[in-house]
């Protein structure tokens, strides 16, 4: 349920009434390298969704359980980490609560990149921690090791359920019952053999999770410093031998998983082995010191404060790491998507090129040879194609076009403020080397943000008329000291040897009566096929820079107030794209849709298509790929 606008603050249990509210299903993947949003909440049995305006909402009571009781203490907990950590407050809650909803996306872009992503995220290396402090203390109060083992067990399912329950925190356990059931029955059960069983055991309670990602990371992590790693040196006392060991640990992680993160992220950090050896000491530290302050800010809050204090000087040296190395250019690596194909057979020649596998030093050396190689190959640049596609991807009611112009690849307005763009690029492992900026309004501009983070050397196109518009400040720092140009009606963009841009709008020294006005409006030519992108320009002046043409981009998600009748009978268009989203305006309106229905041109909507593509050849055939319907060859 989404509610807009003012709104009473809901937790687990409340009852909630609603006057009015509008259904919908969920959507699925709409663009290739995006977020299937509906298998993600079906994997939670979300299978319908609903908004409704806050205005509409009231609250009607509240039913108590269990889990609105301990919904209820991870509140307490993080406002009192609000109180004692202070500006450390955002990591603290993700690695002790489980709640990253205060991190920021540079942070967490930082954490990622650098290959330190798992240590903002409540996970089994977090639960494992905490089992073993919960048992020392036990311990002390000599305890048996039955009642030892229930208590710890106990609370450990306790403060799982309370931080969300996620599969890598169950992982771990559900590892835990078995060693202690184990133990206390008299027998050593292996760690790979209860990783199996708690694999089959989350399994059976929900199939769909083996589409999930962080079930699938933390599975092979583990995996893959089980097989790789060598427990006797993972027990080795020095400084110089416990980072020698983490070093390996991290890398055996690696080893399993690099393909899974090129084929969920598109994007593999490189710098992750040396970087976990050095902070995952550092975090463990952390998460006893920043348990340890917050119970005692729980108790009392000026003393938590001062306990605070090393926790948060660890934790803030880690996001100065993580920070520094993100900044490095060769810190990640975009591998694009691998072939479900290939990771299996890469995942089975890692397994049998472990020691868990084979007591042969020779057979593991050729298996990790042949998996460097294979990942090598992997990273060879695409082939560029020989003729032009453009893709127009479902941005919500935003815009966004993709230009392959015979393996170069430019972008025409970047959609709203998601990451919809950049996942495009990298998934399909683009070489980006011009970014157009139509104008200046959020729904075409806010996903550069996220772009220029991949791509920063990209060279930006601007209306001419740009510094006569209203760009955001933020927008204008982003821009500032980058390699900009300016373009006014009749000049030229050479995208490649065959492709050409033509820019129709605005006019130099054009001062827009408002930033739609200013659009840039452009023109591409391929051999005998062209495509006019109009931008948001209205009708009061899109007639005037209207050129016969195949294809059109419809201006402003189809408004009634652009694509005039004369300007459609001008272009007379044989293909219409209108890029559009679920929005209140009633976009795209009756009138235009019948305007494009008397000039003849055949109309491809992002809302029903999903991406839609253009593959246009030297001949002249032009093949439309939807997505949504059937997905790109």
């Amino acid at each position: 349920m989404y509610i807009y606008g003012s709104a009473p603050s809901l937790i687990e249990g409340d009852r909630v009434h609603f006057d009015e509210a509008k259904l919908s299903l969920p959507s699925s993947r709409q663009n290739p390298g995006g977020f299937d949003f509906a298998a993600y909440l079906k994997r939670r049995g979300v299978f319908l969704c609903a908004s409704a305006q806050g205005v509409d909402t009231a609250l009607a009571g509240a039913a108590f359980s269990p889990m609105r009781a301990l919904t209820l203490a991870r509140q307490s907990l993080s406002d009192t980490a609000d109180q004692i950590f202070a500006s450390d407050a955002d990591v603290i809650k993700a690695v002790l609560l489980g709640d990253r909803s205060d991190l920021d996306d540079a942070l967490y872009n930082d954490f990622s990149t650098s290959g330190l992503s798992h240590l903002i995220a409540l996970s089994g290396l977090h639960v494992s921690a905490i089992a073993l402090l919960l048992e020392a203390l036990l311990k002390l109060l000599r305890l048996p090791r039955g009642p030892r083992f229930a208590l710890t067990l106990i609370a450990l399912t306790v403060y799982t359920l309370m931080t969300g329950a996620s599969s890598s925190t169950v992982r771990a356990v559900v590892m835990y019952a078995l060693l202690c059931a184990g133990l206390l029955l008299g027998y050593r059960v292996d760690t790979l053999t209860r990783l199996a069983l708690s694999l089959l055991i989350q399994l059976a309670a929900n199939p769909l999770l083996i589409g999930d990602t962080g079930f699938v990371l933390s599975y092979a992590s583990v995996t893959g410093i089980l097989c790789f790693a060598d427990a006797a040196e993972l027990r080795q006392k020095g400084i110089w031998a416990k980072l020698l060991s983490g070093a390996r640990t991290s890398f055996s992680a690696q080893v399993f998983t690099y393909p899974l993160l090129a084929g969920f992220f598109y994007t593999v950090p490189l710098l992750g082995v040396p970087v976990n050896a050095l902070c995952v000491p550092l975090a463990l530290a952390g998460v006893y010191l920043g348990a340890g302050a917050l119970l005692a800010g729980v108790i009392y809050a000026p003393v938590g404060a001062v306990a605070a204090v090393p926790a948060r000087l660890i934790w803030s040296a880690i996001k100065w790491a993580g920070a520094r190395v993100a900044s490095w250019p060769f810190s990640a690596i975009y591998s694009g998507a691998w072939p479900w194909a290939l990771t299996a057979g890469y995942l089975v020649l890692a397994f049998l090129s472990s020691a868990y596998f084979t007591a042969s030093r020779d057979k593991r050396i050729y298996g990790l040879t042949a998996l460097v190689l294979i990942c090598a190959l992997t990273l060879l640049p695409a082939a560029p194609i020989d003729h032009m596609q453009v893709t127009f991807l479902d941005c919500g009611n935003a815009d966004a076009a993709a230009i392959n112009a015979q393996g170069h690849t430019y972008l025409i307005d970047c959609g709203s403020d998601s990451s919809v763009t950049a996942d495009y690029l990298i998934s399909s492992r683009a070489v980006v080397s011009g970014i157009f900026l139509t104008h200046a309004d959020a729904d075409h501009y806010g996903g550069i943000f996220d772009v220029l983070r991949r791509y920063p050397k990209a060279p930006l196109y601007l209306p001419e008329c740009w510094d006569r518009m209203s760009a955001p400040e933020e927008l204008s720092d982003l821009l500032y000291g980058r390699n900009v140009h300016y373009l006014c009606q009749g000049d030229s963009v050479t995208l490649s040897g065959d492709v050409h841009l033509e820019i129709l709008w605005p006019p130099e020294g054009f001062t827009p009566p408002n930033d739609n006005d200013g659009s840039l409006v452009a023109r591409v030519i391929y051999e005998d096929f062209s495509l006019i992108l109009y931008g948001d320009l209205t009708s009061a002046y899109d007639a005037l820079c209207a050129q016969d043409s195949d294809a059109i981009k419809i201006a402003h998600h189809g408004s009634k107030h652009a694509s005039s009748p004369e300007m459609l009978s001008l272009v007379s268009p044989k293909i219409a794209i209108i890029s559009v989203g679920n929005n209140s305006y009633g976009h795209p309106t009756p009138e235009v849709l019948t305007r494009l229905k008397e000039v003849g041109a055949k109309v491809y909507r992002t809302d029903e298509s999903g991406a839609i593509r253009l593959d246009v050849q030297a001949n002249g055939d032009i093949q439309i790929q939807q997505y949504a319907l059937g997905g790109f060859s």
